[in-house]
């Protein structure tokens, strides 16, 4: 008989790991190349977007170790670098694979112009140095010439002085070999960066050097270069925010940041992908003989008779194919290596290195056998053999291996090779855990093991032994643990005791059963919004309590999900009654529950079993057995609830009715149920506006979402003159930018060539939503609607707007109409809207309410004559204002005093203390305080305008007048007690007499006010101010009405001391034109002792004036006496 070796192989392609930098230059690189259905959805995704000009240019592969990131991306540059060439072996694999695909790159990338590729494999430097160093490889594909060698000068001397530490500086170098390549005839530009984590881990620990905003930087240049498309692909292990778990809060967001630009691309092989992919590895030099391939399709029917599960999508036909195509590898190895190995290991690298290795138990070895033993096949035991060899650290890591290696360890020896062999293959099993294909049943093990007739005894004999032990919940083997808690025993007794009929059962099915939402997908991909379905369990639609109001935007509805427990015709009568009464419920009537009953049954034993055995977490053995019991019987009861709503009959579905508004539903297929959900939200939310930007057309945004928001909010604030609100590049701001207010009209330039925040037009995308801003905060004029009831009805249907875009809509709406619409916080109105309230609100909405009253008619001309004369915009929050400071401004005697008039400027005064809502104030408080009506009730002009505004006139008189016309009262009473007459003459008269008292008196209680009142003042309001306090004692600046009535008594005793100073002293005291005659004497007599003093001496001289004086004042003295 003939060696398997000579009969199989396997193909070279898959003998290796791919190292993307130096397999680019490898031509047999891509043999055997396998265009996978992940590889060509992939390749979909990037043609796609390459295809529109709005598409994304910056993709982030990411996938477990193992899972063809790298093949792929060697796939890419290959097609991309080659193009639709002949030779171009990914092309010709590409068309004979998906040729709709390859007609798709076709006119991306012809065959005369490919693309310009830049293949990279990072490591642990900077990712500047790493794209540099690339370049510069990658420019001998250009011909050499003058600008080759001066864009690689630059290159070269960038690299030298550590150039990479400037972002900027190598994203220019990217630019100059973008544009070289461009005028090279190349038709596009392609960055790959493989193995990107490992830079990304380089940038957490040398964050100078690693600066991780240059991915950023590319991924913003590569969606707007014009010219050509550019793509820039990285390829790692997780996403950029996996890296930074254990950061903190502000490198985490920064990240989060560089992540957003990039458009993930998950690759991760579904199970059967990854079969066909095993059924693809293996190649034969000549056809497998008939008899084999017979024997091949007998052991794969055994299988599939005996119960396995195939993977989703995959038929039994396809199956026995991938069998025949992959000896000698035994049916149940092939439903199970491609699962083992990604649990175990690298996924399809583990995979393959198994195929290709010389180790022991190994592929390569099982092929130095013949034929004739048991035709060849790797069983599942030969695979337990090489993991037990060649794998055994990573097998101590996990339980049941464990299990299996202690159960081999302790006489293995004494086992038959059936028993040895039957012992492998449940411990493999048992290994794999819940979400294996394969169960250790009886059957399934029959069907696996080589000598299927004598297995049932085999298990019989390794129970006895207790080797073995049988759970009869799912009817499997496990290898024996040892312990002194029987699983089993315990979940019989469970059986007795727990009542898992009618209500009982339904309380069961809430709580242990997932009530996973169910998500109108078609509604969600046309508005953009997402929205979904709770599930709800009952035994009769009279149990449905309708909800509550206050529901999210994504709270669609509702499905009522009733159990078939009772009449089915009772059941349907009260769906059609139910549904009729409430447009948001949808109801689903199972045909029956049976694969439901027996996993929720079963789970809650094991709960019960889990309360009432305390000693159940002592032991070991017994807990790992537990745990694996209730994760297998939680993913069951996840399987069967999706299958418990299928609308198809038996055995794919459950033959699931479903009904809304009074009808039973065409519903036989599971997209006929979420095309019935959104057919539910479009009649929902008919005013729904449609804006797809997932980043903000959310009920709840993320961190880099929240940060994003609030840049826009604020730009809308300061920068709405600006195109594109002042936003350089394309930041996430600018993205919901674009969708929310560009890309609805909101935002557009005006006459003047400036831009502008306008109203949507009617019958626009935003329409809808802006007449119900309108009615809610105009419904009644001047009340301040709390913004969490207009967000809530903007949430609710008929216009189910996003919680997310709530913010920016609110605000568009109140800067497009800041004469109307007035901001409270906390109560108290907010007389300018800054960065921090803007901040502030789209946190804590809950603070902040608005207010509206239309300015039209009277209110308007008002508005209008008062903005006209307090030289501020014709709005009411700056009249208002202006009005509040002067009224503020007041001095505190007008701020207290009960002596205005009550209809006058009392009420002004006092209403404008009391006012929290400007347009109240203005349009009603006041007009009712002056007696007139309240304008708020709008309409035409009429008298009570003009009353309003001669009343305004004289209140604002009065209130002005007050404190000036209380000062000069208080004036003349101290003028009379001085004995002075009123009026400004007399307080010219007090002034000059204290400056001549001043001179002579320096003490008693009149010195300050002479003192006070002869200082130097540019204003003599202050200088009487300064008198009267000190005259009262108190700063005229602090008076009262009381202090007003004390300040006569005050007044006359100080007026009575001015007095008689003035009669001691004033005797010589010369009015103004006296002083005037007195130097006109004195420069005669000047002149006159002029002439004298020549011949007199001054002694001689002074005592002849001496004598002089003295008769001058004896005669003063006689005249006055007579």
């Amino acid at each position: 008989m003939p060696a398997l070796s000579e009969l199989v192989s396997v193909r070279t392609r898959y003998r290796r790991a791919v190292n993307l930098s130096t397999d680019s230059h490898d031509a047999r690189a891509l043999d055997d190349i396998l265009v996978t259905p992940l590889v060509a959805h992939a390749l979909e995704r990037l043609l796609t977007n390459l295809e529109s000009p709005q598409g994304e240019r910056s993709f982030m592969i990411f996938g477990p170790y193992g899972a063809g990131k790298s093949t792929f991306a060697l796939f890419i540059n290959a097609l991309f670098s080659m193009g639709a060439h002949k030779e171009s072996q990914a092309y010709a694999a590409l068309r004979k694979t998906s040729p709709e695909l390859a007609a798709r790159f076709l006119p991306l990338c012809a065959t005369k112009r490919p693309w310009f590729c830049v293949p990279l494999t990072a490591r642990r430097s900077p990712i500047g140095q790493i794209i540099l160093e690339g370049l510069q490889e990658a420019l001998g594909q250009l011909p050499d010439d003058a600008e080759r060698q001066a864009v690689s000068r630059r290159l070269e001397t960038s690299l030298r002085h550590a150039g990479w530490r400037d972002s900027a500086a190598v994203l220019d170098l990217v630019e100059a070999v973008r544009k070289l390549a461009l005028a090279r005839e190349r038709s596009g530009f392609l960055l790959i960066v493989d193995e990107a984590g490992k830079s990304l881990e380089y940038a957490l620990q040398d964050k100078a050097g690693g600066d991780v905003y240059l991915f950023q930087m590319l991924a913003e240049h590569a969606k707007r270069v014009p010219d050509a498309p550019m793509l820039f692909l990285t390829v790692q292990h997780q996403h950029f925010d996996g890296y930074t778990e254990l950061s903190n809060t502000i490198l985490r967001h920064e990240w989060a940041k560089v992540q957003d630009r990039f458009e993930p691309l998950s690759f991760n092989e579904q199970l059967a992908s990854g079969l066909n992919t095993l059924g693809q590895i293996l190649q034969y030099p000549h056809p497998l003989p008939n008899p084999l391939l017979a024997t091949i399709l007998l052991e794969a029917q055994a299988l599939l008779e005996a119960g396995v599960e195939l993977p989703a999508g995959m038929t039994a036909a396809e199956f026995t194919q991938i069998c025949q195509r992959a000896w000698p590898l035994h049916p149940s190895v092939i439903l199970v290596l491609p699962l083992l190995f990604r649990r175990l290991a690298q996924n399809e690298r583990s995979l393959f290195s198994y195929l290709a290795s010389q180790e022991p138990h190994g592929f390569q070895e099982h092929c130095r056998r013949n034929l004739e033993t048991d035709n060849g096949f790797v069983r599942l035991h030969d695979i337990a053999d090489y993991l037990l060899t060649n794998m055994t650290a990573t097998l101590v890591q996990r339980p049941a291996a464990r299990i299996l290696l202690e159960t081999l360890e302790n006489g293995d020896n004494e086992l038959t090779p059936l028993q040895s062999q039957t012992l492998r293959t449940v411990g493999l099993l048992n290994v794999l855990g819940p979400g294996s294909p394969i169960k250790a049943t009886q059957r399934i093990l029959a069907a696996s093991l080589p000598q299927s007739r004598d297995v049932p005894e085999t298990l019989q004999g390794l129970r006895r032994r207790e080797k073995l032990t049988f759970r009869q919940m799912d009817k499997t083997f496990r290898l024996w643990e040892g312990g002194s808690i029987d699983i089993e025993v315990l979940l019989q007794k469970a059986r007795k005791q727990l009542r898992c009929e009618g209500p009982a059962f339904l309380e069961l099915v809430r709580e242990h059963v997932p009530t996973r939402p169910l998500v109108a997908r078609k509604h969600c991909l046309q508005s953009g919004a997402y929205r979904f379905f709770d599930l709800e369990y009952a035994l009769s639609a009279t149990d449905f309590v309708p909800p509550k109001k206050g529901r999210t935007s994504c709270e669609a509805g509702r499905i009522l999900i009733l159990l078939p427990m009772n009449d089915q015709e009772q059941l349907e009568k009260e769906a059609l009654q139910a549904t009729l009464q409430e447009p948001s419920l949808v109801v689903a009537i199972p045909y029956q529950l049976d694969m439901l009953r027996q996993p929720a049954i079963e789970l809650a034993c094991l709960r019960w079993v889990a309360k009432q055995t305390p000693a159940l977490r002592g032991d070991r053995r017994a807990l790992r057995e537990y745990s694996l019991l209730l994760t297998d019987c939680e993913r069951r009861i996840r399987q069967n609830a999706d299958l418990l709503l299928d609308p198809r009959p038996a055995p794919r579905g459950n033959a699931c009715r479903w009904f809304w508004q009074g009808s039973q539903q065409p519903v036989r297929h599971p997209a006929d149920v979420t095309r019935l959900l959104s057919q539910v939200c479009d009649s929902q939310y008919p005013c729904a506006p449609r804006i797809r930007n997932e980043l903000v057309a959310r009920p709840a945004l993320s961190s880099a979402g929240t940060a994003a928001r609030n840049i826009l909010l604020k730009r809308m604030l300061t920068h709405a003159a600006q195109e594109n609100l002042g936003i350089d590049g394309f930041p996430p701001e600018r993205s919901m930018y674009e969708s929310v207010l560009r890309g609805t009209g909101l935002h557009r330039p005006a006459e003047d060539g400036l831009w502008t925040l306008c109203e949507p037009a009617e019958g626009s995308n935003l329409y809808a939503v802006w007449q119900a801003l309108e009615h809610e905060i105009y419904a009644t004029p001047g009340e301040c609607i709390p913004l969490p009831r207009i967000f809530q009805k903007l949430a609710s249907p008929p216009y189910g707007v996003p919680e997310g875009l709530l913010p920016i809509l609110l605000l568009a709406f109140y800067l497009c109409r800041t004469s109307e619409l007035f901001l409270y916080r906390e109560g108290s109105f907010l007389t300018h809207l800054d960065e921090a309230g803007v901040e502030l609100m789209q946190r804590r909405p809950d603070l902040f309410g608005i207010s509206g009253v239309r300015l039209e008619g009277e209110r308007r001309a008002l508005v209008v004559r008062y903005a006209a004369g307090l030289h501020v915009a014709a709005t009411v929050p700056a009249v208002v204002s202006r009005l509040y400071a002067a009224i503020r401004q007041l001095p505190p005697l007008t701020q207290q005093t009960s002596k205005l008039n009550p209809r006058r400027g009392k009420a002004l005064r006092d209403r404008f203390r009391t006012a929290r809502s400007p347009e109240r104030l203005l349009f009603e408080e006041l007009p009712e305080a002056f007696g007139l009506p309240s304008l708020l009730a709008g309409g035409e002009e009429r008298q009570e305008a003009a009353a309003f505004a001669a009343a305004m006139r004289e209140s604002m008189g009065e209130l002005m007048d007050f404190a000036p016309r209380t000062r000069a009262r208080c004036r003349d009473v101290f003028l009379h007690a001085c004995g002075l007459p009123s009026g400004d003459s007399g307080w010219h008269g007090f002034v000059e007499r204290a400056e001549f008292l001043a001179r002579r008196i320096r003490r008693g209680a009149i010195t300050p006010v002479l003192e006070r009142a002869s200082r130097a003042e540019s204003n003599e309001d202050h200088r009487l101010e300064g008198v009267l306090g000190i005259v009262y004692g108190r700063a005229f600046e602090r008076w009262n009405d009381t202090d007003v009535v004390a300040f006569v008594d005050a007044a006359q005793g100080m007026g009575e001391q001015f007095r008689r100073a003035w009669e001691d002293y004033g005797s010589a005291f010369l009015n103004s034109e006296e002083q005037k005659h007195k130097e006109r004497i004195r420069a005669q007599l000047a002149a006159k002792l002029a002439e004298i003093q020549a011949d007199t001496s001054p002694r001689v001289m002074a005592e002849a004036l001496r004598e002089l004086l003295r008769d001058v004042e004896s005669d003063h003295i006689r005249e006055s006496k007579e």
